[in-house]
């Protein structure tokens, strides 16, 4: 990646003009830049934001939006990136570029999730996900579909939660995607231990478990066991 990124930054820097490949060097090195200098990645996105304009370069204008809201996100700079992500919307709606809109919602979405404003996050995850089931993208849909699902539990909505993660669950099983089979099972299982329907809620946690333990995942090992752990409590309670 060092290396990379050295060539990207003096492909930019020999540039004797402003040009598309410029720009999308300088988005490139942007998210090269991302977790290993957030400050420079965002400097970075501002200035290619900055050449797409100069040339009227839009798809590279929304582009370096988006990377923008993603590093602004990171900073925690909510309502920012918001800004950032819509105006990276816009862009797309203009170039009817339905991937692209259909990232921006997401992003959107994310965000707006992060940020606690429950209904307008579930408002651009459906948005994406219309888009996202006619291009026939399933584990885009899927991972939309989990992100529903965290919203609907966060609002209280365990009916609705469920049904989002069991539909991104048979997803992600057809398309034998063992660490989103991980995660989803876990989301359910902490659905089924907040109804008190334990029994369900060890299955999936035991599931998530054997899968993590394949993986050998030790990190997630050790939710997956405090999981089982706390459902083992609960029980000895009733």
């Amino acid at each position: 990646m060092n290396s990379e990124i050295k060539s990207l930054t003096e492909q930019i820097a020999q540039a004797e003009k402003t040009t598309a490949e410029v720009v999308d060097a300088m988005n490139h090195l942007a998210v090269l830049l991302f977790e290993k200098d957030i400050n420079t990645s965002l400097e970075t996105a501002t200035k290619a934001i900055e050449a797409a304009q100069k040339i009227n370069y839009e798809a590279g204008e929304a582009t370096a939006l988006l990377q923008q809201g993603v590093t602004t996100a990171k900073m925690r700079k909510y309502h920012d990136a918001c800004i950032c992500f819509e105006k990276a919307l816009h862009l797309r709606e203009k170039l009817n570029d339905a991937e692209g809109i259909a990232t921006a919602h997401a992003k959107l979405g994310t965000t707006k999730l992060y940020d606690g404003k429950y209904p307008e996050a579930i408002e651009h995850f459906n948005r994406a996900l219309e888009l996202r089931t006619t291009q026939g993208d399933a584990l885009g849909c899927a991972d939309l579909h989990t992100n529903a699902g965290i919203v609907h539990g966060l609002m209280g909505n365990n009916f609705m939660a469920l049904k989002s993660h069991l539909q991104a669950l048979n997803t992600y099983e057809r398309h034998n995607e063992n660490s989103r089979i991980a995660s989803s099972s876990s989301n359910i299982g902490l659905i089924y231990t907040e109804q008190q329907n334990f029994d369900e809620a060890l299955k999936m946690f035991q599931r998530a478990l054997t899968i993590r333990e394949q993986l050998n995942d030790s990190t997630a090992i050790g939710i997956s066991l405090n999981n089982i752990g706390y459902v083992y409590q609960e029980q000895k309670k009733i």
